[in-house]
């Protein structure tokens, strides 16, 4: 029996190539793609319930970005591809990268919508996850370069 003779040639080319991107094209063959033991516990749905924002230089009162409608959400899955949706000003701001542990540092290596390499100091309980690190946001009055920040999110 023929399973595809209800496919037009040209559709079961498309399903041909497809199924060769999504099942093996575009994989780095040196890339493990089972699950990622130093995630762990870091694997699941995270919302940000304090995003503190303070000048580097320790000049005026730090700023909750969470009280300026700004959300941050973190979904990471246990091969390391995360997924955060950021909201700010009513812009959702997607990206989506690998997650890396090295040392106590958490390391956001950005695919989308740009490459860039983001890193954090990082405390994981199990259902509060800690970052503090340097960030571009530029919600300080004035500031257009980066601030420091102490984010914590807790597990959905």
């Amino acid at each position: 029996m023929d399973m595809f003779r209800w496919m037009p040639k040209s559709g079961f080319r498309f399903f041909t190539i497809f199924l060769v991107l999504v099942g093996g094209g575009g994989c780095d063959p040196n890339e493990p793609l089972g699950p990622d033991p130093s995630l762990e516990a870091l694997v699941g749905d995270w919302r940000a319930t304090r995003i503190l924002l303070s000048d580097p230089e320790g000049v005026g009162t730090p700023i909750d970005a969470l009280t300026l409608g700004v959300t941050f959400d973190l979904n990471v899955q246990p091969s390391g591809l995360y997924t955060v949706i950021a909201t700010a000003t009513g812009v959702t701001l997607p990206e989506i990268g690998r997650l890396h542990v090295s040392d106590e540092e958490l390391i956001f290596d950005a695919e989308f919508p740009s490459s860039g390499l983001s890193r954090a100091a990082f405390e994981v309980t199990d259902d509060t996850l800690l970052l503090n690190g340097v960030t571009s946001l530029g919600l300080l009055a004035g500031q257009n370069s980066q601030s420091l920040l102490e984010m914590e999110l807790t597990r959905r």
